[in-house]
């Protein structure tokens, strides 16, 4: 199975998953709402994200693992069903090792970047169990630059000060595009352990470097 089937059948499970939670919630979800888990107006989520990439038309001899990085999330809760956010997910960088570029003699690269996006959200509200779809427009950045330190910048008869420096092989942004779903399970009426899973598809000059993204996070809701 190539790496971009592989992430699909992820995604694909996950969206199975959430929408068997629903249709098992559904026969009680009155009765949960009366508990008061919809919480209109805003909230805020932060967490940790774990990038799997699904590149295409990279050179073989880059074998690109998987990111780690943060994210964070603000938006409003409009009403029971519907809610608009802002995201932003920043990633520590694909690694790859042993790779050989012209023109460089470093063999270590990483690439790095992050994801902000305008969400909007659509849930069913099951009391604490409140599954949800998304979809986010926004933008991406990356950078393709060496992992290890080139060399190191010095303040002058500071030599206690350095900072490393990393050699740029290039870097670009584009109009970026993720649709995917989630489960917000509430502990208490204002906090929630907040799940979800993306497919990120970005265009133009990025458009190689589509991913998919695993969040994990605490809600909290004003």
């Amino acid at each position: 199975m190539t790496g971009r089937a592989a992430n699909k059948s992820l995604l694909i499970g996950l969206l199975v998953f959430a929408a068997s939670i629903l249709a098992a919630g559904v026969a009680g979800a009155e009765d949960e709402e009366t508990e008061g888990f919809v919480n209109k107006g805003g909230y805020i989520v932060l967490g940790g994200v774990t990038a799997f990439n699904d590149f295409s038309d990279i050179p073989p001899d880059f074998n690109f693992d998987t990111s780690l990085g943060f994210m964070l999330r603000g938006g409003y809760r409009i009403d029971r069903i519907f809610s608009v956010e802002a995201e932003g997910n920043f990633l520590s960088g694909w690694d790859t090792q042993g790779t050989t570029l012209p023109g460089t003699d470093a063999n270590n690269f990483t690439l790095d970047g992050g994801v902000a996006t305008i969400n909007a959200l659509a849930y069913l509200p099951l009391g604490r169990f409140q599954p949800h779809l998304m979809v986010g427009l926004g933008g991406m950045w990356a950078q393709l630059r060496t992992s290890n330190s080139t060399e190191e910048i010095c303040g002058p008869n500071e030599y206690w000060f350095c900072q490393p420096v990393y050699s740029q092989l290039g870097h670009s942004g584009s109009f970026v595009m993720k649709f995917g779903g989630g489960l917000d399970f509430y502990v208490t009426r204002d906090w929630a352990i907040a799940l979800d899973v993306a497919y990120v598809m970005p265009f133009g000059d990025l458009e190689d470097l589509r991913y998919t993204s695993f969040n994990w996070g605490f809600l909290f809701n004003f």
